[in-house]
């Protein structure tokens, strides 16, 4: 308690200071119009002079919210943010931005750079505390770019850069082990772009997603005959792709995994002078994974034992 209401205090703080910092520099321009603060900010992004596109853009947008200038005075105060690395005060301008758009081209132009935003959340740019700019960034903006990828996904869902979003979206759920969510994010990036290059690669992250995730949590069964079905789809739609070894080297190492696990149960069976159960689950593995080493091993166990297993009814 102690902890939030000293972070109230700083806040207030903060927000004293921002407002006594900016005062002095509206009223010692007030005798300017809107077109030359505009101006002044276009200018200034030309130079390549964030600092002045901030200030200038924040009095377009601020004071003169109405006028003609304030939605392009919104983009330039975002794309500075942008350039400044201060990517979630971009992302909050870009949304207002799209809000006042009608343009396609300016629409598109401003779902870009959320993209962009979104890509270096990804990549590792972080957050500021409480959302506050005078705050240390320390806070993983993972999620938020999850976030703005879906937005990009909605706004255009034909779009190529809809594409690169699910792809994007998909990988980095697969990273922080949302599993599910990030076979689906592949599945309908493959679904709506069929011929796309990100859709192959798709398929092999639906491999890589399910054999992690048999790494990972309880080897379900189900996860390996979804890894088949994702193998077999694969196949089908590009037979000619070379990453397809890499995909089947991917299931076969999921069905050792799952044969390590049979075999260690038949060897603890063994060892215990249970011949019969033992002999059933070498048997298992012979009949499952026929291509795995551990069926190799099993066989070789079979013999060993000399153990006839019980004829099945046809």
């Amino acid at each position: 308690m102690l902890y939030w209401e000293s972070m109230k205090t700083l806040k207030a703080f903060l927000i004293c200071l921002f407002l006594i910092s900016a005062a002095p520099s509206f009223a010692a321009k007030k005798d300017s119009s809107v077109h030359d603060f505009y101006s002044r900010a276009q200018a200034a992004q030309q130079d390549g002079n964030w600092t002045e596109v901030i200030q200038n853009s924040k009095l377009v947008v601020t004071h003169y919210n109405d006028s003609p200038f304030a939605p392009d005075a919104l983009f330039l105060l975002a794309t500075a943010y942008y350039e400044t690395e201060e990517f979630e005060l971009a992302n909050e301008c870009f949304t207002e931005y799209l809000k006042k758009q009608t343009s396609p081209e300016a629409f598109e132009q401003a779902i870009r750079y959320k993209f962009e935003i979104a890509r270096r959340f990804e990549d590792g740019a972080r957050m500021h505390l409480m959302g506050w700019q005078y705050l240390p960034k320390w806070i993983s903006a993972k999620d938020f770019a999850i976030d703005i990828y879906d937005e990009v996904i909605a706004t255009l869902p034909r779009h190529e850069l809809a594409s690169e979003a699910l792809f994007r979206k998909a990988s980095l759920l697969s990273e922080l082990e949302d599993f599910k969510p990030a076979i689906e994010a592949y599945q309908a990036l493959i679904r709506r772009f069929p011929k796309n290059h990100r859709a192959p690669q798709s398929y092999i992250g639906i491999a890589k997603v399910y054999l992690k995730q048999c790494e990972t949590e309880f080897k379900d069964p189900d996860f390996l005959d979804l890894a088949q079905i994702n193998m077999d789809k694969f196949e089908a739609d590009f037979p000619t792709e070379e990453h397809l070894l890499e995909a089947k080297g991917m299931l076969l190492t999921m069905k050792e995994k799952y044969a390590v696990e049979l075999l260690e149960t038949g060897q603890f069976y063994e060892r215990t002078k249970k011949a019969q159960a033992a002999a059933l689950y070498y048997h298992n593995i012979k009949t499952r994974y026929p291509e795995t080493e551990a069926a190799a091993k099993a066989e070789k166990r079979l013999k060993t034992l000399s153990y006839s297993l019980p004829k099945q009814n046809s």
